[in-house]
């Protein structure tokens, strides 16, 4: 059963009933102890009340004397209870009207014991006076004492019954109007439209789910952020993607239109450049794309000697053909992340250090543990020109940002990536001058694995 509604209800009505049963069998038992017990009483009672109402001479009336009678507009009821008084000889002195004429216990011993009589199984009370001369016992037909208990269980039975299903209906409308604010709270979010993340109101709600519907609204929360941020980052991407786009179709009709080889092989350099730049751009975008759907997967132990290492291998051949020279010191060391996004950052900042820096220049990457820092550090730097305004450094970060607005090779994708990466892996950033005390060094600092147990270094 899926309603929360029906749950309550059924688990409700079960528990219910089955208190109802219980206490139905242990009112039927008491009340049928209580019903026996209560004839006996009586039967006792009336026993020991015919003993001490009769005369002394009782014994000296003679048998089968003639009855009073009552008058005529009075009727004579069925006598449930009957009595007999005998004497000690076994002559009978009296008997109520619907009392067998023999002894209702022959042998005459005092107490309760149970008889048939005429094919009739009676509950009987005998007794005898002081003397002994004179018996009197008092019977009750068993089955019209089970018929008496009957009837009267019958009638408890239906009166709990009544007050059974007034409870329930009573609990039916006490469930409704307790989820009466989870219904309205199920309408208004069928009435809203498409993308309506609006938090949903926590007012009137039980306390027992408030804080559900508190998580949930920073789920939608962050989902309005998500796609608020998907949406930026598409318009972004596109009035990015325009400009190479642009560049490649004027390069591409240049060349075309060259009328000397010498033109065509320069408007070709120069397509070949807008192409590379477009590239770059689109595998960074895809790269930003990946860091969102990877969001909060399980880190590894890692070997950051060997992504330095691997990293450097890709970028050697451009390197070599701009006369550049990329220096590694790497000492053994491991972090705790995601390899590929590693290898993100690291291809990031070396690319963006191969670019600025310019031709001949000198790129180092250094990998290992910093004292200062308790952790690993890993550390691109150069010898360029560098970022020398202390606000465009703080700024370098930043999505779609450029240091430089007159130097259109970047796309300011870059190092947006380098800092959500840092920050999904717990490490911190730092901006220093480069090499020669001049260029450009971002450092990378990790927290330090503690006898190789990735938790302990989160």
């Amino acid at each position: 059963m899926r309603s929360l509604r029906g749950r309550l209800l059924l688990a409700t009505m079960l528990v219910l009933a089955g208190m109802w049963l219980l206490w139905s069998c242990l009112y039927i038992a008491s009340m049928t102890s209580e019903h026996t017990g209560w004839w006996e009483k009586s039967m006792r009672d009336i026993t020991y009340q015919i003993i001490t109402s009769l005369p002394e001479n009782i014994d000296s009336l003679p048998a089968g004397s003639r009855r009073l009678q009552l008058r005529p507009d009075q009727e004579v009821g069925r006598d449930e209870l009957s009595f007999q008084i005998w004497t000690s000889d076994g002559t009978s002195l009296l008997r109520s009207l619907e009392s067998p004429a023999i002894p209702l216990r022959p042998n005459f011993q005092s107490g309760f014991s149970i008889e048939e009589v005429d094919g009739r199984k009676w509950r009987v009370y005998s007794a005898q006076d002081a003397s002994g001369k004179v018996f009197v016992q008092t019977g009750i037909p068993w089955d019209a004492a089970k018929m008496s208990l009957k009837h009267w269980i019958k009638g408890a039975f239906l009166a709990a019954l009544v007050v059974f299903i007034t409870l329930a209906l009573t609990l039916k409308a006490v469930v409704r109007w307790s989820l009466k604010p989870v219904t309205c709270l199920q309408h208004d979010m069928a009435e809203r439209q498409e993308f309506d993340l609006t938090p949903l109101s926590t007012k009137k709600l039980p306390l027992e789910l408030k804080p559900l519907i508190e998580s949930f609204n920073r789920l939608l929360l962050r989902i309005d952020t998500a796609i608020n941020n998907e949406r930026q980052f598409i318009a972004d991407a596109a009035h990015e993607l325009r400009t190479p786009m642009a560049a490649i179709q004027t390069h591409a009709q240049v060349a075309a239109g060259s009328a000397t080889a010498e033109e065509t092989r320069a408007a070709l350099a120069r397509l070949i450049t807008a192409v590379e730049r477009g590239t770059r751009l689109t595998q960074q975008l895809l790269d930003s794309a990946r860091l969102e759907s990877n969001y909060g997967l399980k880190h590894e132990r890692v070997d950051l000697v060997r992504v330095v290492k691997l990293v450097a291998d890709e970028f050697d051949i451009v390197a070599q053909q701009r006369q550049q020279i990329i220096h590694i010191d790497a000492q053994p060391c491991f972090v705790y992340g995601d390899v590929d996004e590693l290898g993100i950052l690291l291809r990031n900042l070396l690319d963006n250090a191969l670019r600025y820096s310019g031709a001949g220049s000198r790129i180092e990457l250094i990998c290992g543990t910093a004292p200062s820092t308790d952790g690993i550090t890993l550390c691109v730097r150069d010898n360029g020109p560098g970022v020398p305004d202390p606000e465009q450094r703080a700024r370098i970060f930043e999505r779609f940002y450029r240091a430089d607005q007159d130097h259109r090779r970047g796309s300011g994708i870059g190092l947006s990536l380098v800092r959500r990466i840092a920050h999904s892996h717990g490490a911190e950033l730092e901006v220093t001058d480069g090499l020669d005390n001049r260029g450009l060094c971002i450092s990378v600092h990790f927290p330090l694995l503690k006898n190789d147990s990735p938790k302990e270094s989160l």
